[in-house]
């Protein structure tokens, strides 16, 4: 599994960024919709590309993470966030659990909290 970053030479001079992916005996490319722009004796642009450059290697990051997660069978890990709409739990686990939690509640039956 690979994931590469390339750049096609635009037009106008710029370049755009695009990540080059091969896994599974499979080839394909995904556009970052990011660009560089020309930099000749700009400071000011020379450091924006450098950023925009810096993005497109987290991006490039994130995707062989997800191939090889993938690959491996391995799940994401699911967030939990804290809100303010479950009078219940103080942490959101999945919508589901939160409406079934606020039926029961509202039912005035008791339950037992597993997390």
């Amino acid at each position: 599994m690979t994931v590469t970053i390339r750049k096609r030479k635009l037009k106008e001079g710029r370049y755009a960024l695009y990540l080059d992916l091969y896994a599974h005996q499979k080839q394909w490319q995904e556009n970052l919709k990011l660009y560089l722009e020309n930099e000749k004796g700009n400071p000011a642009k020379k450091q924006m590309n450098k950023q925009t450059y810096m993005l497109a290697e987290k991006i490039q990051t994130e995707r062989l993470y997800q191939l090889q997660n993938d690959a491996y069978g391995f799940k994401k890990p699911t967030k939990t966030y804290r809100t303010g709409k479950c009078p219940h739990h103080t942490l959101h686990l999945s919508t589901l659990d939160c409406v079934y939690r606020s039926n029961v509640i509202q039912s005035g039956k008791k339950i037992k909290m597993l997390a």
